[in-house]
């Protein structure tokens, strides 16, 4: 496990996506991932069912310079109880996916960048959401010691 800091950066829109493909592919590689944080799942995600009105941010998170970390996230308005509400998910959150983020690791570090890309991500929002969370995953965790 690293000490080295990992920083954060929260880039605008999904356009960066091809040109990450191959580095999307490493970090997929390095350890058992869902499906669907596979490049070919998420660039599918990214043209067929991203909504009009949505805003899309990709949260990319590095160690010493090298990519460890790409979570696109988008962020949509809802009705609920008749009140309007900013809701911000992982892009494949409402497709019946498994909810799992593309990390090369989860470390205290990692999780903590994470929570600060949420809040930087440029948008008001009001929940975010990881509801598809399988109970043994070890993101629930990590991300309830780092919020």
């Amino acid at each position: 496990m690293s000490t080295t800091a990992v920083t954060v950066e929260v880039v605008q829109g999904f356009d960066a996506l091809a040109a990450l493909k191959d580095t999307w592919e490493a970090i997929f590689a390095v350890k058992p991932n869902e499906p669907s944080t596979s490049f070919e799942w998420m660039a599918a995600m990214a043209v067929h069912h991203v909504r009009p009105g949505d805003r899309c941010r990709l949260v990319q998170l590095r160690r010493d310079g090298r990519l460890i970390g790409l979570v696109p996230l988008v962020r949509r308005e809802v009705r609920l109880l008749g009140q309007r509400v900013g809701l911000l998910t992982p892009l494949t959150e409402d497709y019946n996916t498994h909810s799992d983020l593309l990390l090369a690791s989860l470390d205290a570090g990692t999780a903590s960048a994470l929570v600060s890309g949420l809040f930087r991500s440029g948008d008001d929002w009001d929940c975010f959401r990881m509801a598809r969370l399988l109970a043994d995953n070890p993101l629930v965790t990590a991300l309830e010691s780092a919020l």
